[in-house]
């Protein structure tokens, strides 16, 4: 047997496709069911990374705050 068809037969068994990702940065959150490598925030279809999920809701927080200002 070859190398090269050593190496596709190994390779073959290495996932690709993770099981949830980050919407935002593309981090995986899941391989699988039970095996979770980044704390996450999930709704519908809305799967997030907790440092993204944090980061866009404190940005929205404080762009409606700095605008209620205005209005004051």
């Amino acid at each position: 047997m070859n190398n090269s068809d050593l190496r596709g037969i190994i390779f073959s068994f290495f996932r690709t496709k993770a099981f949830k990702q980050c919407q935002d940065c593309k981090r995986v959150i899941m391989w699988n069911k039970k095996k979770v490598i980044l704390k996450y925030v999930e709704w519908h279809n809305f799967i997030s990374c907790n440092d993204c999920y944090k980061y866009n809701f404190f940005k929205t927080f404080n762009e409606r705050l700095m605008l209620a200002n205005l209005f004051i």
